[in-house]
């Protein structure tokens, strides 16, 4: 995953701080269940600190994350949407 991110060429994040991510993966085959998409939702975010794109991942950083399995079109390849949006107060949570 930390190669896929290099290669996509994700321009560093200089928003405002801390974001919530979301991820949306777009896979062919069956689709995942909400805990199988939390583990690819890590292993996406570490990459994107490799990548450079987020400076970390702890909570100064990143404050949430949520993630979407949905099926690819016939003939796409699997696919990551990411999404950065600056974090909201989240009270009851």
């Amino acid at each position: 995953m930390h190669l896929m991110v290099l290669a996509s060429k994700i321009p560093r994040y200089d928003g405002p701080l801390p974001v919530e991510c979301r991820y949306r993966f777009r896979l062919n085959g069956p689709l995942l269940d909400s805990s199988n998409t939390t583990a690819l939702g890590k292993i996406t975010e570490d990459g994107l600190v490799r990548a450079g794109v987020l400076e970390d991942d702890n909570p100064k950083f990143v404050s949430w994350f949520c993630c979407k399995s949905e099926k690819a079109g016939k003939g796409e390849e699997d696919t990551v949407e990411v999404e950065f949006i600056p974090a909201m107060r989240h009270s009851n949570i």
